[in-house]
């Protein structure tokens, strides 16, 4: 957000003076006249989130703005409690922002920057999490593979302070995560609420999403809706298919503070009722007419292709005689353009991982004298052993290989995946050699439990004098 940081400044200061100098000038006997507006207080607010948390890294959180109450991950012991606090998101279990306090004029909002899945090259591009007003965000995680968003039911006179939560992928990058068990695709950004035993919805701002649940998969174009109905034990389980695509009908979205995203947005129009496009809205290379709202991948392609590093979706059509527009359409994709690698495809025939060439003379197929030997993959964890209700990230690195598979999901050649195992579990990294043969490798997770509680005057294993004098302090 450091672009944006010299057109806030001014903004700032020109808003503290619309507050403070009526309450210096104004006579003490009206105090009701002297009181900010509901508008000016959440002008302040935005403007102040995006001065404190401009240097927000990955993986991080920041507080924005009064209230916020956050989980901690055990054995961590941090400050977050006013405007400005950075903590690393693995510190983090529960984050929880308020909803507009008429009295007090405190409207909370919390950014996060995740990775998601997007690689490890790119350090600089980040997944943004934008929670503003009464909303809680838990089962947090640098990949965001199992979110559970809740947000409140607007209930507040400033109708300019809404809650929920904005998410923005990087400009042409496409980002997968699972929010109340529904897989989510976007290379866009959106607006979602989700309220117990009721219904999430999302809206798209910008570009276009895909949302999958209950087998069934609609593709969200911008100015698009959908809701997908909730229930289970905590209320916030997917517990049906999405809906049919609609315009825009959730009224708080006109006032999301979409100035505070790392690339600012003006709200689109609204697609009309029933979800045809209008004219200029989408123009992605597949015409819209193959991509109906109740779009699901075809399930005759019982063949699957994962997709490759600098791939793109015209040269595996290529290689599986068909056409881009079949390959894009049979698979949901309204921007062909916007692929990852390890996304997977449901193909027509089995399709060929394409081999570098070294030379022009090499022929990409296993001679004897070819090296097929995996380099790799030095499977490791950042901890190991953990404590019972405590994580890791386990961690590779292999290359001279087709694919690779971590528990059975498409995974790149240097990746991570975070595991919290209740238990001792042993985790296996599949990979794919040049020659076609698959290689599995483990490694165990080993668990111990409980973690040591400092502070109970009992010296426990893991306890040293230095890490918690109160337990294990030697009398002289």
């Amino acid at each position: 957000m450091s672009k944006k940081i010299y057109r806030l400044v001014p903004v700032l200061i020109g808003l503290l003076l619309l507050v403070a100098l009526p309450a210096l000038s104004a006579p003490s006997a009206a105090p009701a006249e002297q009181a900010a507006t509901c508008d000016e207080l959440v002008a302040l607010a935005t403007t102040t989130v995006g001065i404190s948390c401009d240097s927000l890294g990955r993986n991080q959180a920041c507080y924005g703005n009064r209230q916020i109450a956050v989980e901690f991950a055990p054995n961590t012991n941090l400050i977050f409690n006013q405007s400005g606090d950075i903590v690393d998101l693995l510190a983090l279990r529960r984050l929880i922002t308020s909803g507009f306090d008429e009295t007090t004029g405190e409207w909370g909002i919390a950014i996060v920057k995740a990775q998601a899945n997007l690689p490890d090259a790119l350090p600089g591009e980040n997944v943004t999490f934008l929670l503003f007003g009464d909303s809680e965000m838990n089962n947090l995680s640098a990949d965001m593979r199992a979110v559970k968003l809740r947000t409140g039911i607007a209930g507040t006179t400033c109708d300019d302070a809404p809650s929920g939560v904005l998410i923005q992928s990087p400009s042409g990058r496409q980002v997968t995560m699972n929010i109340n068990g529904a897989d989510i695709t976007l290379a866009s950004t959106v607006y979602l609420t989700a309220q117990e035993n009721v219904s999430m919805k999302l809206s798209t701002v910008d570009g276009v999403a895909v949302v999958s649940a209950l087998g069934e998969t609609r593709i969200v174009p911008s100015g698009g809706e959908i809701g997908v109905r909730l229930g289970g034990v905590d209320g916030l389980e997917v517990d049906g298919p999405p809906s049919a695509l609609r315009g825009f009908t959730q009224v708080q979205l006109p006032f999301v503070p979409l100035g505070l995203l790392e690339d600012p947005l003006v709200l689109p129009g609204a697609l009309p009722i029933g979800g045809q496009m209008p004219a200029g809205t989408l123009t992605p290379t597949v015409p819209v007419s193959t991509l109906p709202a109740g779009c699901a991948p075809r399930a005759d392609w019982t063949f699957r292709y994962v997709i490759q590093s600098g791939e793109t979706l015209s040269s595996i059509a290529s290689r599986g005689g068909i056409s881009l527009t079949e390959l894009a359409a049979g698979n949901c994709i309204v921007n062909p353009g916007l692929i990852y690698a390890g996304q997977v495809l449901n193909v027509p025939v089995p399709i060929p991982t394409p081999i570098p060439r070294p030379t022009a003379t090499y022929t990409p197929m296993v001679t004897p004298t070819q090296n097929t030997t995996i380099i790799g993959p030095n499977l490791r964890a950042d901890t190991n052993p953990i404590y019972y209700e405590t994580c890791t990230f386990i961690r590779w690195d292999v290359s001279n290989i087709q694919a690779v598979y971590f528990e059975g999901s498409p995974a790149v050649g240097s990746d991570a995946r975070q595991v919290c195992p209740s238990q001792t579990t042993t985790y296996t990294l599949s990979v794919i050699r040049l020659d076609g043969i698959t290689q599995n490798f483990t490694i165990t997770i080993y668990v111990e439990g409980p973690a040591p509680v400092c502070g109970n005057y009992v010296c426990e294993p893991g306890e040293t004098e230095q890490s918690c004098p109160h337990d294990c302090d030697v009398p002289g």
